[in-house]
């Protein structure tokens, strides 16, 4: 059996080919697989076989062939790595914001295996934004500037080294300091 791809994000999918033959009288019946319950569950033909799994780490896969319920074939295993998909997050500065309207957002993602997060991309949600001050960035813990007050959708979306992307939508209200003259 092939699994491709061999290793892949949880909630994603992987598509199981099997290669099976029969050198004596007869063909195949029946189709058995195991996608890493314990037991087996017949398959009514030698189709490849799409499957996910939504939690991450190695996973076992059986397939055996039949030419009848009484003679089961070899059993060929195959193990697959399910990588776990990053928990997006960050924090920002609570309350008034400075007079400059500058706001530092600070990642706070993580991944559940330990696998690096290596691509942040930031939308601040700012229609004001300007080349000098843009909307987006792929720094970890960005600032950005805000010119007015209002309520901002600040996503996050950080992929892990495996290729493995969350995303996040925080809904922020963004208020400043008055500026006193004298």
């Amino acid at each position: 059996i092939v699994a491709t791809p061999n290793a892949f994000c949880s909630g994603q999918s992987t598509t199981i080919t099997p290669t099976a033959n029969f050198g004596g009288p007869g063909s195949i019946q029946e189709w058995y697989w195991d996608f890493g319950s314990g037991s087996f569950a017949a398959v009514g033909n030698g189709n490849a076989q799409t499957i996910s799994f939504n939690n991450s780490g190695s996973q076992t896969i059986r397939f055996t062939t039949a030419v009848s319920t009484t003679c089961p074939g070899d059993t060929a295993s195959l193990s697959l790595t399910v990588r776990a998909q990053p928990v997006a997050s960050f924090t920002y500065p609570a309350g008034c914001l400075p007079t400059t309207g500058s706001v530092q957002f600070t990642n706070t993602s993580s991944t559940p295996d330990g696998r690096a997060i290596n691509s942040y991309a930031w939308n601040f949600g700012d229609a004001n934004a300007t080349p000098a001050n843009p909307n987006t960035s792929t720094a970890q813990n960005p600032t950005h500037f805000y010119s007015t007050v209002g309520n901002y959708d600040v996503q996050l979306s950080v992929t892990t080294v495996d290729g493995c992307t969350k995303d996040t939508t925080v809904h922020a209200n963004f208020n400043l300091t008055p500026l006193l003259s004298y």
